[in-house]
């Protein structure tokens, strides 16, 4: 039958698909053996296992594991992880004060990236001292008993300037960043990993000293290599395998004989260790020892990933946010370990491993996934951020902000947030699979989460009540070691096993039991269960203790009771309720070491009752810090810890509690100690000045002083300039632009822009993080009509795009992008206006002469810097001496209010432009260095000619941990220490 037109044109369509498919397989083919590379250099030649034979017998440590987890010295370790940047704290001095807040939250362990750009300034100039003193804060982890997860990239991004690479690297335009090519694939740059190989080289020897198989008490026991390199992207080729290759095999060369893993951007399969014989396209693969990934689930509005297409801002409406749905959880954790496991080679057969997972969406939000990363086998997880910091000085990327307080478990201002409070809530160190433990002790978990789709509360099972979008781990089939009850399943989450549990809830228990004595409200109540052979145990109160035993045990009347103690804390003190638990491995052949053996797995101390606790076994230091209401502290000691002896607690029986009334009394083992510090009311506090400006020196901006140099014309186009300020050799900061005047000129800049007209007239100004050609008309009436008539283009870099995943962004221009000419110059051609820069503001602050001109905004706790009638940017310098009372801890921030733009330098370190930020006062005066510019007309009428200073303490949304929206409308964050 013949082949009618319509059907020879679908024959032509399906043959012309097939062709595109068969092309587009052929240059997926073609793109993974470009990608998988050439290099001699296979994952056994770099595995741990070849570095396993010498190591060990060097430090006396072992280091392996399982599919379930570390195993150290013998002993598994679930590694608990928070994120800890030392170049985003400002001094060295506070990073013990912040570690020890990581240790009170029960975290084991830090991830730190080591920034190439903050250590070398210059090609082949590094700094190792004061806050760049990495030797000094790998000691300092071992001294608190944190392990450390080294990541010194080359590339870390963390959303700093160029990713962590240095500027020097940056401006070297013949070296390819990350070996990124324009089809957004990875061409292999041998001399951009032999600048690597270079830091490596410096960086590599300091951690490599500190390794737990180099060292008998040392700290680092993992390294990663690179930073979200993914192998494939939705199914995209992208890594470079030499790439790896490469700096794995420096690693080993620099002495890394830790364990090596890469941080996949998300669960691709990126870079996983496999038989020698297994080959793609006729090539080898490689892998590192371990598997890893991030983890992004729900993004809040503000940082979707749909931003990076637009300008800035976008997202901001506030009316337009909807509640994360349950589903997108569901959809991302619920079968993540069955797709890792999926990809075999070492994610088969290593721990789940998530070390680097960012929740954005508040407390209960953080505990549920924390639970759900538990309920997937996940036991190496790394919490993004710990402490978030600051990018002072230009270390952020220009997609944030000054704060990088990242909503951290430690806000930037050393607040201990809700975050960190519902982590250190946690169920006891049992190593979890699925749902049953792995090791000496057996148990059962079961993770309950409440996603039902009517958004009720519901009922889990009997009495026990869970709350839409929360979670808890329940604990099944555990023998206690100290009554030999069973217990078959709790409703009522355990958070310190055989010791705590909260709200009402039951718990079954195997053959009889009785409740034999108790105090409070718990309202405990037994219904025996004779065909199931079970006791449930129901608890209607929230607030008590009580002793459950079985019948032999009660009626054994010649030995101490063995019973199960249950002590139930309402929710306000279970916020505050803090574990301490030690690790096995920093234990020494004394005192403290033995207990902290015999402890196990079980806590060393568990307190309640206030703000802050923070106990350290080995050290002997038990430190409390006090805020407004809280009275006394409340603790469980291990054995052979005498607290009543070493820190002033006292058993806290019936006799001692006043009126013989408080639901605790009488609970074996509870220690008790009284606030002996006094208390400042909140209430005087929140009026309090927290310090008085000084007179201020100001100095108005001479533009005609700068040391103008022409610019250079560009090789590829003799007639036109070089613009971009990484050309010139200046990645942020300030650049002030000379021309003479056409009439009419369109800018593309980055990322700010005021324009000057013969230092008399402000002519508008832009912001962008994009592409964005603003048209300026210079106004005719304002130029000068004989002589010469020059526009002064401030532009301000704020620094260096951060290189993300498979983008090539790092070197996008800076300063003046495209420059149009709509009017001819007077006397001349485009190629013979003059062009003339000058450099950053910054760097010829210190040789300035303030003149000691009296600025007159200072007045008492609030200072106005004002720009003059001529409206230049203007220097002012000036000084704010502390009032803050005696004995009392507020982290203080710089409110910085007005229309125009300030800059500020507080000690000599520059904070670039800021609304809010936290301070640390070096005695009791804080000095001040502030750049003011604009000078704008603003829609208003106004004029964008001052700004205004404030030092004020942060206030608190009460209960939430978090900022105040607004000033006066929360409770200011003060406490008081004792220890």
């Amino acid at each position: 039958m013949a082949t009618t037109t319509t059907q020879k044109a679908v024959l032509a369509t399906v043959a012309t698909a097939a062709t595109v498919a068969a092309a587009a397989i052929a240059l997926k083919r073609m793109r993974r053996a470009r990608q998988l590379g050439t290099l001699p250099i296979t994952s056994s030649d770099v595995s741990f296992a070849q570095t396993t034979t010498t190591t060990h017998s060097q430090s006396g440590n072992t280091l392996a594991w399982t599919k379930h987890s570390l195993v150290i010295n013998g002993v598994p370790v679930v590694v608990l992880a928070a994120e800890f940047h030392p170049w985003r704290v400002p001094d060295r001095a506070r990073w013990e004060a912040v570690l020890r807040l990581y240790k009170s939250i029960g975290l084991n362990a830090i991830r730190i990236y080591f920034h190439w750009g903050f250590h070398s300034p210059q090609e082949g100039v590094y700094h190792w001292d004061g806050n760049r003193d990495m030797d000094y804060l790998l000691t300092l982890c071992e001294e608190l008993g944190l392990f450390v997860i080294a990541a010194p990239g080359p590339y870390i991004c963390s959303e700093t300037q160029a990713g962590g690479l240095p500027t020097w690297l940056v401006a070297k335009k013949d070296v390819r960043i990350r070996h990124s090519s324009a089809d957004y694939s990875k061409l292999y740059d041998v001399q951009y990993n032999l600048h690597c190989r270079e830091w490596f080289q410096a960086i590599l020897p300091i951690i490599a000293a500190h390794q737990i198989t180099q060292k008998s008490n040392g700290s680092v026991i993992l390294l990663q290599i690179e930073n979200e390199s993914f192998e494939n992207f939705m199914g995209i080729p992208l890594g470079s395998a030499d790439d790896m290759r490469f700096l794995a095999k420096i690693a080993r060369d620099c002495g890394i004989d830790v364990p090596l893993f890469h941080n996949d951007g998300f669960e691709s399969g990126s870079w996983i260790a496999r038989d020698e014989k297994y080959k793609d396209c006729g090539k080898s693969t490689f892998g590192l020892d371990l598997y890893s990934y991030d983890k992004y689930v729900v993004f809040a509005p503000t940082s979707n990933p749909t931003n990076l297409t637009g300008n800035a801002d976008s997202n901001t409406d506030h009316s337009k946010w909807t509640e994360w749905e349950p589903k997108t959880v569901e959809t991302a954790m619920d079968g993540m370990e069955k797709k890792v496991r999926g990809f075999g080679g070492c994610a088969a057969t290593g721990p789940c491993s998530l070390l680097n997972f960012k929740a954005f969406y508040g407390e209960d939000y953080t505990r549920l996934m924390y639970d759900s990363s538990f309920a997937q086998g996940v036991t190496m997880i790394n919490y993004y951020m710990g402490y978030g910091g600051t990018n002072w000085g230009t270390l952020g990327d220009p997609d944030v902000y000054t704060s990088y307080d990242y909503s951290a478990c430690i806000r930037e201002f050393m607040h201990l947030s809700g975050r960190g409070q519902t982590i250190r809530v946690k169920p006891s160190k049992i190593l979890t699979t699925q749902r049953v433990s792995v090791g000496d002790k057996v148990a059962e978990l079961a993770f309950m989460r409440n996603f039902s789709r009517d958004k009720k509360r519901e009922y889990v099972v009997g009495l026990g009540v869970l709350e839409y979008k929360r979670s808890f781990i329940a604990l099944g089939a555990y023998t206690s070691d100290t009554s030999g009850v069973h217990l078959l399943f709790s409703t009522a989450p355990v958070h310190v096993r055989t010791h705590v549990l909260v709200m009402g809830g039951e718990m079954a228990f195997q053959g009889e039991v009785w409740v034999t004595r108790g105090r409070g409200d718990l309202g405990a109540s037994v219904k025996v269960i004779k065909e199931a052979n079970a006791s449930v145990v129901s608890f209607k109160g929230v607030y008590g203790w009580c002793a459950i035993a079985t019948p032999a045990a009660r009626e054994n009347a010649d030995h101490v009771p063995s019973e199960l103690l249950v002590l139930a804390l309402p929710e306000d003190e279970l916020y505050k309720l803090a574990p301490v638990f030690e690790e096995s491995y920093w234990t020494e052949a004394n005192r403290a070491g033995d207990i902290i053996k015999a402890c196990g797995n079980d806590p060393v101390s568990v307190t309640w009752g206030a703000y802050g606790v923070q106990h350290e076994v080995k050290r002997g230091v038990f430190e409390i810090e006090w805020q407004e209401g809280e009275d006394r502290v409340f603790a469980l000691f291990a054995a052979g810890l005498g607290p009543h002896t070493h820190f002033g607690f006292e058993p806290f029986t019936i006799e001692v509690d006043a009126g013989n009334g408080h639901p605790l009394a009488g609970f074996p083992g509870l220690f008790v100690k009284r606030r002996q510090v006094p208390g400042i009311p909140l209430s005087a506090l929140q009026t309090h000045s927290m310090g008085q400006f000084q007179p201020w020196s100001a100095r108005t901006v001479d533009f005609d002083s700068y040391p103008w140099t022409p610019l250079t014309m560009s090789i590829k186009d003799s007639s036109v300039p070089v613009l971009d300020t990484i050309d010139l050799g200046y990645t942020a900061g300030h650049v002030v632009y000379k021309i003479t005047i056409p009439l009419v000129l369109s800018l593309d800049t980055r990322n700010r822009t005021i324009i000057y007209l013969n230092k008399e007239h402000v002519i508008g100004g832009h912001t962008t993080y994009a592409l964005q050609l603003q048209r300026y008309i210079i106004p005719r009436k304002k130029l000068n009509q004989s002589g010469v008539n020059t526009l002064y283009i401030m532009v301000e870099s704020w620094g260096l795009n951060r290189q993300a995943f498979g983008w090539n962004d790092v070197r996008n221009a800076r300063g003046i992008r495209h420059l149009k000419i709509e009017s001819e110059p007077v006397g001349g051609s485009y190629a013979a206006f003059l062009f003339h820069r000058r450099v950053k503001f910054e760097l010829e602050v210190a040789g300035v002469d303030w003149g000691g001109v009296a600025a007159t905004g200072a007045h008492g706790g609030v200072a106005v810097l004002t720009l003059g009638a001529e409206k230049q940017p203007r220097w002012f310098q000036g000084s704010l001496r502390l009032s803050v009372p005696h004995g009392v801890r507020i982290p203080l921030r710089l409110h910085v209010s007005g229309p125009a733009t300030a800059h500020v330098w507080i000690h000599g370190v520059y904070w670039q432009s800021i609304m809010e930020m936290e301070i640390v006062s070096k005695g009791f005066e804080l000095s001040f260095k502030v750049l003011v510019y604009d000078g704008r007309r603003l829609e208003s009428g106004d004029v964008a000619d001052w700004v205004g200073l404030q030092v004020k303490g942060w206030e608190m949304e009460s209960g939430a941990g978090q900022q105040s929206g607004a000033p006066g409308k929360g409770t200011l964050f003060a406490t008081t220490r004792e220890g």
